[in-house]
């Protein structure tokens, strides 16, 4: 009896441990889309203010995580004027090949 109750915390804690790695792996999966649909996002909703709310971050958060992905990608991603956003290039490619990846990730996740 005793170790057929060591076998089944076991069996609890494996199966606990999946369920953790998982829910690390699309917590992860959603911080990377954020990070880097947020270049997009600004320039499509008009700036970083407004972005807030489809980001559902703040300003200043969105900033950084803009800031600190054109570091880690050694690109510049928008071209910010105090007039205007807009994507470079490389923001632009960026933008379009993450949405794609992405629909293609939520499409097949849902089939």
């Amino acid at each position: 009896v005793h170790r057929r109750a060591d076998l089944m915390a076991h069996v609890r804690q494996k199966e606990a441990l999946g369920v953790a790695c998982r829910f690390g792996r699309f917590f992860g999966f959603v911080q990377l889309a954020f990070r880097l649909l947020s270049p997009g996002n600004v320039v499509e909703e008009g700036g970083f203010s407004k972005a807030r709310g489809r980001c559902g971050l703040s300003q200043s958060a969105i900033s950084k995580q803009i800031i600190t992905l054109e570091a880690q990608l050694g690109q510049k991603l928008l071209d910010r004027t105090t007039q205007s956003l807009a994507l470079t290039e490389a923001g632009r490619l960026l933008y379009e090949r993450s949405k794609r990846i992405l629909l293609r990730v939520a499409t097949e996740d849902l089939a």
